[in-house]
């Protein structure tokens, strides 16, 4: 057998040299492409108004379950939104703003556009429970 001097050490160096490129050696490492994202997002829509007026309630937080999306200033004064979720099951819509009532509600990815009605906070809710507990019109509805 033979040294690897001589004719053995031009084909070793050669070969460790090669072993060294494959196994990334004295070359800048690359970047790893990231996986794609396997999740599959669904749209989910609607508008928000006052239930008092009609009028559109803008810039209005929702929530999206229990994931925050805020409008965007250029879509929130019409009070429409749109958000994505990751499940296709119900979707629980909480909704938040300094002038109304909080409000939950649900609904399914497809559902159509969802239309939110909020109470406003200054609205008397003391008033509206003794109204109800009065006998409407004589007929008898009394709670």
């Amino acid at each position: 057998m033979r040294t690897v001097s001589g004719r053995l050490a031009a084909p070793a160096v050669g070969l460790a040299a090669l072993f060294l490129a494959a196994c990334g050696g004295p070359t800048s490492p690359t970047t790893p492409t990231p996986p794609s994202d396997p999740t599959t997002h669904y749209n989910v829509s609607g508008s928000v108004f006052d239930a008092l007026t009609g009028s559109p309630v803008g810039w209005v937080s929702i929530y999206l379950n229990e994931q925050v999306f805020e409008k965007a200033a250029e879509s929130g004064a019409n009070g429409a939104f749109a958000g994505t979720v990751t499940s296709p099951a119900e979707v629980r819509i909480y909704t938040s703003h300094p002038d109304y009532v909080s409000h939950i509600t649900y609904m399914r990815v497809t559902d159509p556009p969802k239309t939110i009605s909020l109470i406003p906070a200054s609205f008397s809710l003391g008033v509206f429970d003794d109204a109800l507990a009065r006998d409407v019109h004589g007929l008898g509805i009394v709670r």
